[in-house]
Order: structure tokens, then sequence, then C-alpha cells
């Protein structure tokens, strides 16, 4: 009798393709899910920041003891698609070709008096920020303390000579003695630098990102007559005035018409 010997059945071999496995597919959808989330942050990444300034037809030129200040209204728009970060401000001025400095915008003028330090700030895609700059450069450190110690010994001399006559119905201000108005006198001379001629003004914007960083030129004409008003107040250095300890009555103060430079 022959026997049989039944064979066992084969054993089905798992498929080793990938796409076969579930936790591939898994790892997929997650991919696709992560990278679909920060489409909208690469895009802004993308897409370019473009800067546009405007200024009005005038600015208004003045200084501090001799030290050169610029006052000027800036409109900033952003007109590209990305989001804008307004770095800092300069003005480089240059006379007659041979003679320049920089400015920097330091400060907001706001209404009332009322002043604020400038700051970075954002600027959003079709938004725009329009303010009063102040453009100057600080004294220097020893200037400044020179500066601050002549003062006060300005003040000290003017209330002991009102003190002195406080009897006497005069009500003209006191003078003070040479010797206290010659520092002041020699800090103007050696820092004034709106002398007549014609000016250059170039503007820069500095962004983040600095591709949209700007820039723009703009001419103007100082004239004989605007120095010599800019230097009337001199005068009043004797008596404190002409921004020493106060304000005056004389102008510290023209206003300059601007022109963009188109070459």
């Amino acid at each position: 009798m022959i026997a049989f010997i039944q064979s066992p059945a084969p054993q089905q071999i798992p498929s080793t393709h990938f796409y076969a496995d579930w936790t591939f597919w898994q790892w997929i959808i997650a991919s696709l899910a992560l990278i679909l989330s920060q489409l909208p942050p690469l895009a802004s990444f993308i897409r370019k920041g473009k800067l546009k300034l405007d200024a009005p037809s005038k600015i208004q030129i003045t200084h501090k003891a001799g030290n050169p200040n610029l006052k000027i209204i800036l409109s900033l728009r952003n007109i590209g698609e990305r989001d804008l970060q307004i770095r800092s401000v300069h003005a480089l001025i240059t006379r007659s070709k041979f003679e320049s400095f920089s400015l920097k915008a330091q400060q907001i003028d706001l209404a009332g008096g009322q002043s604020l330090l400038f700051m970075p700030f954002p600027l959003s895609p079709k938004s725009s920020w329009t303010q009063s700059l102040g453009f100057y450069n600080d004294l220097d450190r020893q200037v400044e303390k020179e500066f601050r110690s002549n003062r006060l010994a300005m003040q000290q001399q003017i209330r002991e000579r009102l003190a002195a006559r406080k009897e006497e119905k005069n009500n003209e201000p006191v003078k003070v003695a040479g010797n206290l108005v010659d520092p002041f006198l020699k800090l103007f001379e050696k820092q004034f630098k709106w002398n007549p001629g014609e000016y250059t003004m170039e503007l820069t914007v500095e962004t983040t990102p600095s591709s949209a960083t700007l820039q723009k030129t703009y001419r103007f004409t100082l004239f004989e007559s605007d120095t010599d008003e800019l230097k009337e107040h001199l005068e009043e250095y004797w008596i404190g005035g002409g921004g020493i300890t106060f304000a005056g009555e004389k102008t510290t103060s023209v206003w300059a018409t601007i022109q963009e430079d188109q070459r």
C-alpha cells in the first residue's frame, strides 16, 4: 500500500514593498500637512519688500550753538508684499560738492511741542507712516560736558545779577561777563555749517531686509540772508538766550525749498 505524504501548504511571505506599509503613508500625510502649514510664512520670505518715500517742498534748517539740525516731515509707505522693519533714517548734506556732513534722525516731533526718540519700527504691506523727524548729531562727550558746565556758570551769574538789583524797577535782562560768552561763540564758529550755497540732501532709509533700503536725493539753496538770519541770535548769548539758557526772541531756524533731484 502506497502512502501519500501531504506536503505542508506554502507560507505567505509578507510584501516588502514600502507602499504597502500604512505607517509610510501616515508619514507622507504628516509631512504634507507640515509643508502646507509653512507655505504662508515661506511665501512672505519669497515676496519682495518695497518702500516709497515722500517729502513736502519745505524743510526747516536750524542749529543748537552751531550744531546743525534739520527738521523734515517724511511719509513712508510699504508698497511691497512683505513686512519691513524701518531701522534708521540718515541725511547726507553736501554743499557745493566739497563740504559734506551726515545727520541722523533721532527725534519725532509731536503736537504741542512734545517729542519722542526715534526707534526702529515695523511697516506692514500697504501701510504708511508719516512723522516730523528731527535730524542731528549728538555733541562729543567732552564738548557736551563743557557746554553744560559753561551754561551752569552763566545761569549762576544771571541769578546773582538779578538778585543784586532786586529792588530796582528794571525789567531789562541782565548781561553776563564776556568770559562766560566766549566759549559759546567759539563753539558756534567751530560747529556752524549752514553757509550760503547750493546743497544736496541724500536721504537714506535703512530697512530689514536690506533689499528694501531706499535712497532719495533733493536739492536746496541757502542764501546769505538765510545764514545771516541763523546768526542773528548770537547777540542774545550775552543775556543767556539763543538756546543757551532759554530760547530768546531771535530765530534760530529758516525754511528752505527742496526739489527732488531727478538726475
